[in-house]
C-alpha cells in the first residue's frame, strides 16, 4: 500500500504539469500533447495500481490500463515529432494509421468484456490479474510489450538522432535548441519499457518472482521520470518552450562542385573566417556565413562536410578553440577566468566548451592551461 501511495504521489505531478501546460500562454501543439501524455501516465497509474480497489466497483475497467499503454509511446512520438519539426499539425489522412493498433487493441476489449453482465466480468479480471491470461488478451497484451511500444521507441529515437544531426550542420551552437533534455526522457522511456518487459512478461511467466512488485518497480520508474519532468521544467525556463527550427532555402538540385570551385570556395572561406572572425559571434549560423561568404548554402554545406570532413558546428567551434589558446598567450587577458576566455573565443556555454576543446585537444581547458604554466586557473570552474 506505501508503495501504491509513493507513486500516486508522483505520478499526480503529471496531472499538474499537464494542467500548466494547457494554461500556458502561446501555447502550442507539442504543449497539447505532451499535456495528453502526461495525463494519460496519471490514468495509467492509478487503473494498475489500484485495479484491486477498483474492480468491484466498476467490473473490467484496470484492463482498459493496458489498452491505454497502446497511447503512451505513441503521444511521445509525436509530442517529439511537433518540438523537433515546430510546424507539425495533426492530420487523419497522415497520421490516422497510427492509431489502428490502439483501436484494434479497444475493439479485441469491448467485444470479449462489455457484453458479459458485471459478475463475469469481475472474473474475468481477476483472472487476468492473477496471470490467467485469456487468448485475446495476449494479443492485447504482446502486443503492446513487445510490438507497439518498443516499435515508437525505435521511431522517437530516429526522430530525436535526425534533430541532433540536423542542429550539427546548421549551427554553431546547441543552448535553446537543443532536445538534450528529451534525449534524457527517452531513455527513461526506454528503461520504464524494459522494466515492465522484465518484472511483467518474463517474471510472471518465466520466474513467478513477485510479478506485482516488479510491476510496481516498473511504475516507480516511470514516477522518476515524471519527477525529472517537473524538477527540470522548474529549474530550466525553457523545458517546455518549442523551438521552431526554420529549415534554410537550398536548391532541389545542388549544382555539382568542379575542382576548381571546391577550391575557390574554400579559399575563400578561409579568408573570410580568419579576417572577419565570424566565429566570434555565438550564434552565428549556416545560413549567416553563406549569405556573408556569397557561397550558396548547399555548396558550403557540401564544402565543409565533404572537403573539410566535418559538420558545421565542429567546423566554426574549431575556430573558436584556436581563439582561446590565442587568447591564453595574451597578457591582456591575464585576469580572466576561462570561462571568460571561453566567451571571449565565441563559446556561449561551459559544457559545450568542455567537450569542444576536449575533441580537438584531448585535454580539458584546465590541463592544457596547466601545461601551459603561463596562466593562472586559480578560481577557475571549468575543469
Amino acid at each position: 500500500m506505501f508503495i501504491q501511495v509513493l507513486i500516486t504521489v508522483g505520478i499526480s505531478q503529471a496531472l499538474v504539469l499537464s494542467l500548466l501546460l494547457c494554461l500556458k500562454k502561446d501555447r502550442k501543439v507539442a504543449d497539447m500533447i505532451l499535456a495528453m501524455e502526461l495525463s494519460l501516465m496519471f490514468v495509467i497509474a492509478i487503473l494498475y495500481n489500484y485495479r484491486n480497489e477498483l474492480t468491484p466497483y466498476i467490473p473490467g475497467l484496470p484492463i482498459h490500463a493496458y489498452v491505454l499503454g497502446y497511447l503512451g509511446a505513441l503521444l511521445f512520438y509525436f509530442y517529439v515529432k511537433a518540438v523537433s519539426e515546430g510546424d507539425f499539425r495533426w492530420s487523419w489522412k497522415k497520421y490516422g494509421a497510427h492509431l489502428l493498433p490502439f483501436l484494434g487493441a479497444f475493439s479485441i476489449l469491448v467485444i470479449n468484456v462489455y457484453p458479459f453482465p458485471a459478475a463475469e466480468r469481475m472474473l474475468i479480471c481477476e483472472r487476468i490479474m492473477m496471470n490467467d491470461h485469456p487468448f485475446w488478451f495476449e494479443i492485447i497484451y504482446y502486443g503492446l510489450f513487445l510490438a507497439v511500444f518498443p516499435y515508437y521507441l525505435y521511431k522517437t529515437y530516429s526522430l530525436l538522432r535526425q534533430h541532433d544531426e540536423y542542429i550539427l550542420t546548421k549551427f554553431s551552437y546547441l543552448e535553446d535548441i537543443s532536445l538534450g533534455w528529451l534525449n534524457r526522457f527517452f531513455w527513461i522511456e526506454l528503461a520504464t519499457w524494459a522494466a515492465f518487459v522484465l518484472f511483467e512478461v518474463m517474471g510472471s511467466y518465466w520466474f513467478s518472482l513477485l510479478p506485482t512488485l516488479g510491476m510496481q518497480m516498473s511504475f516507480i520508474v516511470l514516477m522518476l521520470g515524471i519527477l525529472y519532468l517537473g524538477i527540470y521544467g522548474l529549474r530550466e525556463h525553457g523545458v517546455f518552450v518549442d523551438v521552431a527550427i526554420e529549415p534554410e532555402e537550398e536548391t532541389i538540385n545542388p549544382i555539382g562542385l568542379t575542382q576548381e570551385k571546391v577550391e575557390a570556395h574554400i579559399h575563400c572561406l578561409r579568408q573570410y573566417m580568419l579576417v572577419e572572425k565570424p566565429y566570434l559571434e555565438p550564434k552565428i549560423t549556416i545560413a549567416e556565413l553563406s549569405h556573408r561568404t556569397q557561397i550558396p548554402i548547399n555548396q558550403l554545406s557540401k564544402v565543409i562536410n565533404e572537403q573539410l570532413g566535418m559538420n558545421f558546428f565542429d567546423f566554426i567551434n574549431s575556430y573558436r578553440v584556436e581563439e582561446f589558446k590565442q587568447l591564453v598567450h595574451d597578457n591582456r587577458f591575464e585576469h580572466f577566468t576561462l570561462l571568460g576566455l571561453a566567451f571571449e573565443a565565441g563559446f556561449n556555454s561551459k559544457s559545450t566548451f568542455n567537450a569542444i576543446f576536449k575533441k580537438f585537444t584531448e585535454q580539458t581547458p584546465s590541463e592544457y592551461v596547466r601545461q601551459l604554466r603561463s596562466f593562472p586557473i586559480a578560481g577557475s570552474s571549468l575543469s
